[in-house]
């Protein structure tokens, strides 16, 4: 029941991203997002030869709780960029931050954290190191803006450990 309810999660996420996609709620894209949605959860399980939703589970509110802080600090960080394009006051600045998150896949979302909100891009990003370009001269506010992210972040490298023991677990019982 359990695995049924995590495919039923994934299923209803990929669903959602499918009308976001096609910007619109008619039955007919609920019903080809629910084809896609299923397909695609199934050709991923024969691909990858593990129930993926089980193998990459990550709670929902965690996810839910960082999507809408990013979704948030885009929006803030765009009323902010149009108050400095109207005072004239950007500085295209590089800052080097170095990130206390070791997994690859969060390092990659602290990455693209930081460039989706307007005014940074991550230029580089080698290891834990990010070189960062920000329209906002002040280091500390974008030090800390980083840090933000990389707080909420750190839940799902926690959560990603778990999974990572359970595939390893999974593996050792499948060549068994």
């Amino acid at each position: 029941m359990k695995g049924f309810l995590k495919n039923l999660q994934m299923i209803i996420i990929f669903m959602l991203i499918w009308i976001i996609l096609n910007e619109n709620v008619r039955l007919l894209t609920l019903i080809i997002g629910l084809f896609i949605s299923v397909s695609t959860l199934r050709f991923t399980n024969s691909l990858l030869k593990v129930n993926y939703a089980e193998a990459f589970y990550v709670p929902p509110i965690a996810f839910l709780l960082y999507a809408f802080m990013l979704i948030k600090e885009i929006y803030v960080s765009g009323y902010d960029m149009i108050k400095r394009i109207f005072k004239g006051n950007i500085t295209p600045t590089f800052i080097e931050y170095d990130s206390c998150l070791t997994d690859s896949l969060t390092l990659i979302l602290l990455s693209n954290s930081v460039t989706l909100p307007p005014g940074g891009i991550t230029v580089s990003r080698h290891e834990q190191h990010l070189t960062i370009l920000s329209a906002n001269a002040n280091e500390e506010e974008v030090r800390q803006e980083v840090a933000r992210y990389e707080k909420r972040l750190t839940k799902f490298e926690k959560e990603l450990k778990r999974v990572e023991k359970r595939l390893k677990g999974f593996a050792v019982s499948n060549k068994a």
